[in-house]
């Protein structure tokens, strides 16, 4: 290439800005060779329309990443898509209003998962999340970050629930570290759409400062209903204690959709863990199941069992760690596991965790049995 090539590329590189090209306008050796000239504080959003480049928006993936940005590797919308989020995010979180102005065909095209870790004061939310048509999934956390509220307020999470209701797509949704308690939770499920509370098929609200109070809501809202599809539902470090247990449990009973419970360290004790095991003696869907950090003892153990000896279980996966098990629960367990194995094999079962347990240790020969239980999967941790 000639110094006057050179030169003129520059010169385009440099009015990019003013003067956008389209690929189709040049070779794709002197685009390449545009594209690597561009001006750093070229405007975004003339970068997210007139250029289709993977490469180009590879780099510019990898200096958010070497700036501490959080996004998505191996994002199946590619380092454009990647990217595009990326900004999306940023001018969320700082309020920008000129966003709302630039969410055309481009950018939403590109646009399906929003992680905010503030929620905008200005930004109208819920005219932005209408306008990206192929958000499906939105992952909120308010708690810890500077410049942020100490969690939602009542007056976030009604807003919130008001944004979330002009999604049109919406499947997954996580609201974790933002200090939600039974007031806030019940803002937001009260000004949430029942339609689109019955769309999400995955919800997290781990992490949070929930009680029983609101379990009643959540069930209500997104299980209950004869449209729901929610198939994963994490509640995972909360304060439901054994009521929420209960009320957990007795909706599992006439569940057929979930198929994946967290609700480790959520204070259940043995009672409330013993009430999600007797909801499951008649739920047929569940496929794993984590209860581990509950203080679940010699209730649950027996409820277990029982679990474990109906022919129209489905558990592939159970976390049972760090709780109170004894020797005897153990026992349980094993012999539990020993007859399904002389009768019809191991069923699905696939992972048993008991790490963690007090009677980990005094029942070795239990533990040889589960063990054999499972010896196919080779997953039983201990």
């Amino acid at each position: 290439m000639s110094v006057a090539e050179r030169e003129s590329l520059a010169v385009l590189a440099r009015d990019f800005g003013s003067t956008p090209l389209g690929p189709r306008d040049l070779s794709a050796k002197d685009l390449d060779e545009v594209l690597h000239n561009l001006p750093p504080d070229l405007d975004p959003f003339v970068e997210s329309k007139f250029i289709v480049c993977e490469k180009y928006f590879k780099r510019k993936v990898e200096s958010l990443r070497k700036l501490q940005r959080d996004f998505l590797d191996g994002t199946p919308h590619g380092y454009r898509g990647a990217y595009l989020e990326a900004l999306v995010q940023e001018r969320m979180e700082h309020d920008d209003e000129e966003i709302l102005h630039h969410l055309d065909g481009t950018i939403v095209n590109y646009v399906f998962t929003l992680q905010l870790r503030t929620l905008p004061r200005e930004l109208d939310l819920g005219v932005a999340f209408a306008s990206l048509k192929n958000l499906s999934s939105i992952n909120i956390q308010c708690a810890g970050f500077p410049n942020s509220s100490p969690g939602l307020s009542m007056d976030d999470a009604r807003l919130l629930g008001k944004a979330l209701s002009a999604t049109k797509a919406l499947t997954s949704l996580a609201i974790t570290n933002s200090r939600l308690n039974d007031d806030t939770f019940a803002s937001l499920t009260g000004a949430l759409d029942g339609e689109v509370a019955c769309s999400v098929v995955n919800l997290d609200l781990g992490h949070n400062k929930l009680s029983h109070h609101s379990m009643t809501l959540l069930v209500d809202k997104f299980i209950k209903a004869e449209i729901s599809v929610l198939a994963s539902l994490c509640v995972r470090d909360n304060f439901l204690g054994a009521k929420g247990g209960c009320i957990l449990g007795s909706t599992l009973s006439g569940n057929h959709t979930l198929k994946s419970l967290d609700i480790r360290s959520s204070q259940l004790g043995d009672e409330g863990s013993q009430a999600i095991l007797q909801g499951l003696q008649l739920n047929s869907s569940l496929h794993h199941l984590c209860v581990a950090g509950n203080r679940a003892g010699e209730l649950s153990s027996r409820a277990l069992c029982e679990v474990f000896n109906r022919a129209e279980s489905q558990l592939i996966s159970v976390d049972f760690s760090t709780n109170k098990l004894c020797k005897q629960d153990i026992v349980k367990i094993s012999s539990s596991l020993n007859s399904i194995l002389d009768k019809k094999g191991t069923k699905c079962l696939k992972m048993l965790d008991l790490r963690g347990n007090p009677g980990i240790g005094l029942a070795d020969a239990a533990m040889e049995v589960i063990a054999s239980s499972l010896e196919k999967s080779q997953n039983v941790f201990i």
